[in-house]
């Protein structure tokens, strides 16, 4: 049975941010009921699902769930991607998604495995050797390790990373252990083995989404979607402004 297109936008409902919550805010999220039973569902859903189901799945379709759209998701429609915290390659240990992004058309990546390299690789081929070296273009990779062990071992072969991975990335190339468990199911990426990709506007939206090994027409439609957005975000900017209208005084002339 062939997978069906993505029929619904992914993302959060509201605007990513790099501010760090204060005590009143995470007071109410503790004791909101609506929240307590969103973590005891998701608590039971952590506990049927990991690492074998995972690799049950890539028998199917190779873990793929869908295929990516055609077409960009409608701005109005669109969700939130989230903010992502990870160390760069050559920059800050605490580098943020939100400000890598933020007034950028970018694509986004995650990676946990060598399998989901290969799939980030060929997804993003044709739009990388379009857009690659467009000042309003930013290509973002996270390299995604919930287990500490993991992480560790990660960080300890960044060296390795650098000769793989050509250096005006490097900035924008995070190494992660930031925590997933919220944001998997409303992003889409919930097979740990597989690279997932996202199409963010100028506002952090997420107008496009692809995951898994790539068919052709995935590959043409990130190609065709990423122009279409740098070319709406050029036209933004050089748009005329509207002359302001000025009131005439009272008693002169109209």
């Amino acid at each position: 049975m062939p997978l069906r297109f993505l029929d619904r936008p992914l993302g959060l409902p509201s605007p990513p941010t790099t501010a760090k919550k204060g005590w009143p805010e995470m007071r109410k999220e503790l004791f909101e009921r609506g929240r307590i039973v969103e973590e005891r569902q998701h608590l039971v859903k952590q506990i049927m699902t990991g690492y074998y189901n995972d690799v049950h799945q890539l028998r199917y379709h190779g873990g793929k769930r869908w295929t990516a759209p055609e077409v960009l998701v409608k701005a109005d429609r669109a969700l939130y991607f989230p903010d992502i915290v990870g160390a760069a390659l050559n920059g800050p240990k605490s580098t943020h998604t939100t400000d890598l992004c933020k007034g950028k058309i970018s694509i986004v990546c995650f990676i946990g495995s060598q399998m989901a390299e290969k799939h980030i690789a060929d997804f993003t081929k044709l739009a990388l050797e379009s857009f690659g070296n467009d000042p309003a273009f930013r290509f973002v990779q996270i390299n995604i390790q919930e287990n500490p062990l993991k992480a560790f071992l990660v960080s300890m072969f960044s060296s390795r990373l650098k000769s793989q991975i050509p250096e005006k990335y490097h900035p924008y190339y995070l190494l992660s252990s930031h925590n997933m468990e919220y944001f998997r199911e409303p992003l889409g990426c919930t097979n740990k083995m597989l690279g997932y990709v996202y199409l963010l506007d100028e506002d952090l939206k997420v107008r496009w989404a692809g995951g898994g090994h790539p068919n052709p027409e995935e590959q043409v439609s990130l190609h065709r979607c990423t122009g279409v957005l740098l070319k709406r975000f050029r036209e933004k900017k050089v748009a005329p402004r509207k002359p302001a209208t000025t009131q005439p005084a009272k008693g002169g002339k109209r």
